[in-house]
């Protein structure tokens, strides 16, 4: 990505600096935050759960599980995507997202999943899904998880 399009998705790189263009590398330097950076790390890189042969987004096996065990008869393919899917517009309480932004997350964390799922679960295949086609102010964008075979039951 080059330096106009992250202007294009943070204003900021161009109004910060007494309207001299900004690199993202220096933006961060001045407005980051350890704390922030932590907290969005466990959102990039998940923790993932496994119970009964699914895997979940977190540290928790879902409250709703059996709800939608029963629901989707034990397929875990099913199961996976209702529990594991997230709103991009959601992740943040107050500050709404434009399109094109909630588009550009949702696609990086789709690679970041995509490559920590392989990692953690290397003998399970797992599809990732973003709906990137989704209508602004329609449709919602969602990203989710589950696993390619649609003949597994949960045990």
């Amino acid at each position: 990505m080059n330096d106009a399009e992250y202007q294009r998705l943070i204003p900021e790189l161009k109004t910060i600096n007494d309207g001299k263009s900004l690199s993202i590398e220096l933006w961060l330097h001045w407005i980051g935050d350890y704390r922030h950076t932590i907290a969005y790390s466990t959102f990039f890189w998940p923790e993932f759960t496994e119970h009964e042969g699914c895997v979940f987004l977190g540290r928790e096996i879902p409250s709703t599980y059996n709800e939608w065990k029963m629901k989707f008869s034990g397929i875990i393919s099913s199961i996976e995507r209702m529990l594991n899917h997230v709103h991009m517009d959601y992740i943040f309480d107050s500050k709404q997202g434009t399109h094109e932004q909630l588009i550009y997350l949702g696609k990086k964390l789709k690679e970041i999943w995509t490559l920590k799922l392989e990692k953690q679960f290397p003998n399970k295949q797992f599809i990732v899904a973003l709906n990137e086609d989704a209508k602004p102010n329609i449709n919602p964008i969602i990203i989710t998880f589950y696993q390619s075979d649609k003949s597994l039951k949960t045990r």
